[in-house]
């Protein structure tokens, strides 16, 4: 008795079938979305811009010389003309935000605010002074102030 000589199985397609479905269904997403994929970016790319600028921005040497580990001051209308945001509310538009460490003395938001004005003179408009913590982004203070640093 002889045994059939083994017939070679066809090749299986259903991996290639399903990695063109699944490339399909991908591309069809990107591609409806793609204006939603390009405000993302525009808004990274943005924010990216910012975080370099506002380390360098005046009053920022001040208030690291107040104790802020590191300190930002941002235009934050950048980020909402991008975004649609038309009216924010005042003192919404710049932030000024004192980041500090564990450890480290915790400033008032009030002695920001002083600080910044002290720095620039009269601020350009109302803005908002923080305190916060870097490594929990706790926010330990967040108050809105006018331009000569009074609180609103």
């Amino acid at each position: 008795m002889s045994n059939p000589p083994l017939q070679a199985r066809p090749p299986r397609r259903w991996p290639i079938v399903l990695a063109l479905v699944l490339l399909g269904v991908v591309g069809t997403w990107l591609f409806r979305n793609r204006e939603a994929m390009r405000r993302m970016g525009r808004i990274a790319e943005e924010s990216q811009r910012m975080a370099r600028e506002s380390v360098n921005a005046p009053g920022a040497a001040e208030l690291r010389a107040l104790g802020c580990n590191r300190a930002d001051i941002m235009d934050m209308r950048r980020i909402y003309d991008i975004v649609g945001i038309v009216d924010a509310g005042p003192g919404r538009d710049l932030a000024i935000t004192c980041n500090i460490r564990v450890g480290m003395d915790e400033p008032s938001c009030a002695r920001v605010a002083e600080v910044y004005v002290q720095a620039v003179g009269t601020a350009a408009q109302p803005f908002t002074a923080s305190v916060r913590r870097e490594e929990t982004n706790q926010n330990l203070c967040s108050e809105l102030y006018a331009r000569d640093g009074s609180r609103l």
